[in-house]
């Protein structure tokens, strides 16, 4: 509405000028500028009621801005703080599970404390076989010590270290998880028929950094995710109770 006045009183200047110009006359009188003042002061307000809605456009825009950015950042840390109490939970409940397979109280000797660890573990992990290798006292070879559900009654072959696959893992000191099955390593005897296993599992019983025992299980469901963390506390755990039922 301002801006119209301004434009129609500048207008009305301009004829009063061209009619004094026209008219010839000296002095054009007090109307001219009295409408220039008018219209100069349309012009100012409608100045200044634009820059105050830009002002306030942007304050409103800044604003939402900011809003937006608190409350991206806020919703980022619930979901961190969410993420740390589920890892929190987590560890917790890989630690428990990892000690409750741990066999408790003592055991007079060595061949026993590994068959209750390996009754223990079967159901978590649905270990179809398992068989443990300990190193023998003043010799570099690894022999047959206990077993899970064999069914030969042949006693696997001892082996030495980088012989067969469960000596390659006595020097790489490592877990190893083989899903390429090679062919006719063994096969699985059971009600069902004969089958071949889904995942060999190899893992180092280790002392003071060197391994003093190898022990493989045979599943039909892979060792995966939280199992594997499972898997890999609970031997930590067994190996020193291990290494300790060797020392007494």
């Amino acid at each position: 509405m301002s801006f119209v006045v301004a434009c129609l009183l500048l207008i009305m200047q301009a004829i009063v000028f061209w009619n004094v110009i026209a008219n010839n006359k000296k002095s054009p009188g007090i109307w001219p500028f009295l409408l220039l003042i008018i219209a100069l002061l349309a012009l100012g307000y409608m100045f200044s009621v634009f820059l105050k809605t830009t002002n306030s456009e942007q304050i409103e825009a800044a604003i939402n801005n900011k809003v937006a950015e608190e409350r991206a950042k806020i919703l980022k840390d619930l979901e961190k703080n969410d993420n740390l109490v589920q890892e929190d939970d987590q560890e917790i409940y890989i630690e428990n599970t990892a000690k409750e397979l741990i066999p408790k109280g003592n055991f007079k000797n060595l061949p026993s404390l590994i068959e209750k660890f390996l009754n223990n573990i079967a159901n978590t992990f649905e270990i179809v076989q398992g068989i443990v290798y300990i190193k023998e006292k003043g010799n570099n070879e690894f022999i047959f010590s206990s077993g899970y559900a064999l069914t030969s009654d042949k006693k696997p072959d001892s082996f030495k270290p980088g012989e067969t696959l469960p000596g390659q893992v006595a020097i790489s000191n490592a877990i190893t998880y083989i899903n390429d099955i090679p062919e006719n390593y063994f096969f699985i005897f059971s009600g069902l028929g004969q089958s071949k296993p889904k995942q060999l599992t190899f893992i180092p019983l280790l002392l003071d950094n060197e391994v003093f025992g190898i022990i493989e299980i045979a599943t039909f469901k892979p060792i995966e995710g939280n199992n594997r963390k499972i898997l890999e506390k609970t031997i930590q755990n067994i190996s020193t109770k291990m290494s300790q039922t060797i020392k007494s």
